[in-house]
């Protein structure tokens, strides 16, 4: 679903590291919990969530110290109630309405490191601390992050003073802003009265999904996706591919490159258009066509859109 997607892709509340960020004087370190996923504390939070389209999204993330994180779906009612299950090695995603779990690959299974992501971080953005202060009745130092490419803007991301968490993040880029991060309500708990469990019925089907595949012979991707997948020798803005992989089933899968340069995330998904026939994949809307090579492309992530169309564009220009 495009929502889990997009909710994955934003995965900027649950963070690791273990250091005490009030210690440290660097402020591109406040930065972890921004950039890395895992489950270093035991607690409960009530988070809204926005990005540069669609729908506002609010959730409850339960997380239990080095053992996973539930996060359940409260708005749009479209998802309400659907939820999913990391561990850290699998994904369990439940939706109510179809009686359904699919199981995959957890994202932290293939995602770059925090050390990776800081140093992107680093050399794209000017850091600093500009403040501190309280959110959801928290101590927090707020962050301010830069982007040395104007397109990209400026995030304030607020973070818990004692613990690895994002309690906010604005968003700005030239006169628009988004509060991509509001954490309504973050309470520290006991492990007992958290249950990482879905809740799922007992007659649920279930399955594990086939992909994703990683990718490290593009021959490789090219002989199952039926074309060569597109790959820029240097992408626009500061960002990095750090996999290519292949999504969708066995018998008829497509390839996405996911790219980062820090603190964004993208995700340029690429199939066989058809002419036409083949406008979404797995409820991915196609976005740009080569209809030379008759490829669709589309990128899901945190980019804001004018960022998003040229890093597309410059995808769409390297196959052709």
């Amino acid at each position: 679903m495009t929502s889990f997607l997009n909710a994955l892709t934003l995965g900027l509340v649950m963070a690791g590291g273990g250091t005490s960020f009030a210690e440290s004087n660097d402020a591109i370190k406040y930065l972890r919990p921004a950039v890395e996923e895992g489950f270093d504390y035991t607690g409960e939070m009530l988070v809204r969530m926005n990005s540069w389209v669609g729908e506002p999204q609010m959730m409850k993330i339960q997380t239990v110290k080095d053992k996973g994180v539930k996060v359940t779906w409260i708005h749009p009612s479209t998802v309400q109630g659907q939820a999913y299950l990391d561990d850290g090695k699998l994904i369990q995603q439940y939706i109510p309405d179809k009686k359904y779990i699919r199981v995959r690959p957890s994202f932290q299974t293939f995602w770059p490191s925090g050390k990776t992501m800081l140093a992107l971080a680093e050399k794209n953005y000017t850091v600093k601390e500009i403040g501190r202060g309280t959110r959801a009745g928290r101590s927090a130092i707020v962050i301010e992050a830069k982007a040395k490419n104007s397109e990209l803007g400026v995030r304030r991301i607020t973070v818990d003073k004692e613990y690895p968490v994002v309690l906010e993040d604005i968003h700005t880029v030239g006169t628009k802003s988004i509060n991509r991060i509001q954490t309504i309500e973050f309470r520290i708990l006991p492990a007992s009265e958290i249950k990482l469990s879905l809740g799922a019925p007992r007659d649920v089907r279930s399955d594990k999904a086939w992909g994703p595949v990683e990718v490290k012979d593009v021959k490789f991707a090219a002989g199952a996706v039926g074309f060569t997948p597109s790959l820029p020798t240097k992408i626009p803005l500061g960002f990095t591919v750090f996999v290519r992989q292949l999504v969708g089933t066995e018998k008829d899968p497509f390839f996405v490159a996911r790219i980062t340069d820090g603190l964004l995330v993208g995700h340029i998904y690429q199939w066989k258009y058809k002419r036409g026939a083949v406008k979404e994949r797995s409820e991915i809307p196609v976005m740009m066509v080569d209809s030379r090579r008759d490829v669709a492309y589309s990128l899901l992530g945190d980019l804001p859109p004018e960022a998003a169309d040229i890093i597309l564009r410059a995808f769409v220009e390297a196959g052709r």
